[in-house]
């Protein structure tokens, strides 16, 4: 392993395993230096979830169906007629559920827009008041 990298690995440590009687200590004269550099792999998450056959997006939408089903279940009955009462706290959770999920697939599929949003600055020109006497308009 070169000198000024290092590879990030995520692994389990038993605390009992860590010892500082392991570490040799630094010869005479040198200085403990971090390094400049950590090479992470990105897509290591990406070949994680393919490894496991886990796909977010797919799960999302499968949440979603299953929500939109549950929401039709609780306004109509099993005939298609609405349904006289129905509990409002749980259709406004289960919409909230499903708005939040809507928002998180968004992220799959555009770009966020900022929320602010700049104006062109546009610099205004100097405006200059003169104040004059009365007698100037007529008025004595």
């Amino acid at each position: 392993m070169e000198k000024d990298k290092i590879y990030a690995v995520k692994q389990k440590v038993d605390a009992a395993d860590i010892s500082l009687d392991d570490v040799p200590p630094l010869p005479e004269g040198e200085k403990f230096v971090l390094p400049k550099k950590f090479i992470i792999d990105p897509n290591g998450s990406v070949a994680k979830l393919e490894k496991m056959q886990f796909d977010p997006i797919e799960r999302l939408v499968n949440l979603s169906e299953r929500i939109q089903h549950d929401l039709n279940h609780l306004m109509f009955d099993g005939d298609g007629e609405p349904r006289p009462k129905f509990n409002g706290n749980a259709y406004s959770a289960l919409m909230g559920i499903q708005q939040k999920i809507a928002m998180d697939l968004l992220r799959y599929g555009y770009k966020r827009v900022p929320e602010v949003v700049e104006i062109n600055n546009v610099n205004p020109v100097p405006m200059q008041i003169t104040l004059t006497g009365a007698d100037q308009f007529g008025k004595e």
